[in-house]
């Protein structure tokens, strides 16, 4: 499909989150998100959100990923953001090349899998759709 620098970035948004567990005992949550090509080194974050269990981001969820291959999935670590311990993972997602690479784009929630919590979660994304390349093609190769 895409090969060398001829590859568009993938233009993803992380746009909100919703139902999140709660990350502390007062039941609230500093959430972000990590997004990241599995397989890959690159990665991303989105702004930390205080103090909520349904995050928005919009505009400031948007990412451009470069570092890619059709097929990949991209893989999405829900996390609570604690000021004097480790960050804690609230769950994960997954987006499959199926949806990401799909013609029109993507735009719709994803399940959040949440090892402790009963209710469900979700992540909304938008992925704009992959513009078709064509290779260049070299002057040699033209027919005038």
């Amino acid at each position: 499909m895409f090969k060398g620098e001829h590859k568009p970035p993938i233009k993803l948004t992380v746009v909100r989150a919703s139902n999140l567990p709660a990350g502390d005992f007062m039941g609230n949550a500093d959430p972000y998100v990590v997004v990241q090509v599995e397989g890959r080194e690159e990665i991303f974050k989105t702004p930390v959100r205080n103090r909520t269990l349904d995050p928005q981001w919009g505009d400031e969820g948007k990412i451009e990923i470069t570092d890619y291959e059709r097929g990949d999935a991209i893989k999405f670590m829900i996390m609570d953001k604690d000021r004097f311990t480790k960050d804690d993972e609230l769950g994960t997602a997954r987006l499959s090349h199926d949806y990401w690479g799909h013609p029109n784009g993507f735009d719709g929630d994803i399940k959040i899998v949440v090892e402790k919590a009963a209710k469900k979660a979700w992540l909304r994304l938008k992925v704009e759709p992959l513009p078709e390349i064509a290779a260049p093609m070299c002057n040699l190769c033209t027919i005038q």
